[in-house]
């Protein structure tokens, strides 16, 4: 937990990692993807990347075009990354939408070619959105 700006959690599979997180980042999300400051978080996920690339840490990063992605009937404004790390490459797209006055952010990066690191990414965010739960005065609320 990150008192004042939410929690995350990681989660890992033979092809990757999966990070989920639940900002309040003091301000009340607007659900879904009307939020205006829903591009400055966008934005301040790229920059991170772009960041761990200038560290070295990432080589060959390229940031595609963000789009509007439904899952399940939620919206998302989803945008692609590619670089590699120690030299295998990853395909790495995240999601962001705002639920109950949080936003939900899943960044996912994957060993897999575009298409199946797609596939594989939404079907986690369709299984893991519904049961979701948001802090919100102490307690989990759905």
């Amino acid at each position: 937990d990150y008192p004042g700006l939410g929690y995350g959690e990681s989660y890992r599979s033979a092809n990757g990692v999966a990070s989920v997180y639940v900002y309040t980042i003091q301000h009340a999300w607007a659900d879904g993807i009307t939020d205006a400051k829903l591009l400055e978080e966008l934005e301040s996920t790229v920059k991170e990347v772009r960041a761990a690339e200038t560290l070295g840490r990432y080589q060959e990063l390229r940031v595609g075009e963000s789009k509007v992605v439904t899952i399940n009937g939620q919206e998302f404004l989803r945008i692609f990354m590619t670089y590699k790390f120690d030299g295998d490459p990853f395909f790495s797209p995240t999601y962001l939408t705002g639920r109950k006055g949080h936003l939900v952010k899943y960044r996912i990066s994957l060993r897999l070619p575009e298409a199946a690191a797609v596939d594989e990414a939404e079907k986690f965010i369709e299984e893991d959105f519904p049961q979701r739960s948001v802090k919100f005065n102490g307690s989990r609320v759905l």
